[in-house]
């Protein structure tokens, strides 16, 4: 089965906002653990690397929000 829809811009720039910010507050889950557990690494063999490097992503992701026209 094949559908078609059409939605309109702001829809779609609602979606991206939406998804990003969840991928977001999930990195932000990810780096409170890291730091309060010091395991569950996400992207470095260390907490203190993998820290650093979880910040770079969320500042990215926040980046890419303020483009979408997200308040953070």
């Amino acid at each position: 089965m094949k559908a078609t829809i059409e939605i309109e811009q702001e829809q779609i720039d609602s979606i991206i906002r939406t998804e990003l910010t969840e991928m977001m507050d999930c990195l932000q889950k990810d780096l409170n653990r890291v730091k309060e557990h010091r395991r569950g690494f996400v992207f470095e063999d260390t907490a203190e690397e993998d820290i650093k490097e979880i910040k770079k992503h969320i500042k990215s992701f926040k980046r890419v929000l303020k483009y979408y026209g997200e308040d953070l």
